[in-house]
């Protein structure tokens, strides 16, 4: 019994192993995005400016700082 569950709990690793090595390029562009997301498919923050309580100097600094967060805009 306890051999059959080990088999059972090793086999999605071995068999992932295979299938891997024949994959399809639309596998591959779907793997691809999913470590390095386009922009379209990033974050966006809602940015809210309470009061007229804004500056150009704040704008440019929240929107460099967003960019290495990896958000890519806001709204």
């Amino acid at each position: 019994m306890r051999s059959a569950v080990i088999a059972a709990a090793m086999f999605p690793t071995l068999s992932g192993g295979i299938l891997a090595q024949g994959s399809d390029p639309k596998t591959d562009e779907m793997a691809g995005n999913f470590l390095t997301p386009p922009d379209s498919a990033r974050p966006c923050a809602y940015w809210v400016w309470l009061n007229g309580n804004v500056t150009k100097g704040g704008i440019t600094r929240d929107m460099e700082e967003m960019k290495p967060q990896g958000i890519s805009g806001a709204r």
